[in-house]
């Protein structure tokens, strides 16, 4: 038994110390010293980096299947996600090229797939699928551009994503209150939008020395939290039906 535990601790240390450092394997698992706030908050901050990059892989699947079963992207911004699809891109461009450790950086890939497939699916249920080819081709250009620009160009634009980020969620918050409701957005993935930068904020500053992407996430933050704010004071539009549907009823 006791040959077991030893094994199952050796395998823990090896994780801790491949994903936070062997220092930090050393103090939490061998000396099992949690009093280390150095190592506690780093481990924590790894924990919390590969939870968002794990989560970021299905993060817009709700919104997706949303706007399928609905066939329709009523309450949904096509401009807001057409510029958070720009934002991820020169984002993933960034930090790829710097090689900052995966934990902090690696949901962009994931999340700019799932806006492809969304913006897609934007332009086909707005009625305007002869659009698709020509922003594929567009953005395309726009990826390889910056997969060749020079680092200090590309700081340059990453420093231009800031209001970028900011102009796409207050599109969308502009959408919503237009209309009164959230339309077809989805809830779950708004939340899953907000805790996801929440803890991009806090991995950040625990492991880059990078104010502008600091600065990114939480302007970011505070934008996606108002959004999600938004769902409690305006109904989606199958709630809206049903309550119209009531009222129907009940002056009848």
């Amino acid at each position: 038994m006791d040959g077991f535990v030893a094994s199952i601790v050796a395998l823990i240390h090896g994780i801790v110390a491949s994903v936070v450092s062997e220092n930090c394997a050393d103090v939490l698992i061998s000396d099992f010293n949690l009093g280390d706030s150095q190592c506690v908050k780093l481990a924590i901050s790894k924990a919390l980096g590969y939870g968002v990059v794990l989560g970021a892989t299905i993060v817009k699947v709700p919104q997706i299947v949303k706007l399928v079963r609905a066939k329709s992207a009523e309450g949904v911004s096509l401009n807001a996600h057409i510029i958070e699809l720009t934002v991820y891109t020169v984002n993933f461009a960034k930090n790829y090229r710097m090689q900052l450790p995966l934990s902090t950086w690696g949901e962009i890939l994931f999340l700019t797939i799932q806006l492809l497939i969304l913006v897609a699916l934007l332009f086909r249920y707005k009625s305007m699928s002869s659009y698709i080819l020509p922003f594929f081709a567009a953005w395309a250009a726009m990826a390889y551009g910056l997969w060749i620009a020079d680092m200090e160009h590309l700081s340059l634009a990453q420093g231009l994503c800031i209001p970028l980020s900011a102009v796409s969620r207050l599109t969308q918050i502009v959408e919503i209150f237009k209309n009164k409701s959230v339309g077809q957005l989805s809830g779950i993935t708004c939340f899953l939008n907000f805790a996801g930068t929440a803890a991009r904020v806090f991995t950040t500053i625990q492991e880059v020395d990078d104010k502008v992407a600091l600065t990114s996430f939480l302007v970011t933050f505070v934008l996606n939290g108002i959004i999600l704010a938004m769902f409690v004071v305006y109904p989606s539009v199958d709630k809206a039906k049903k309550e119209a549907k009531k009222a129907e009823k009940k002056n009848k």
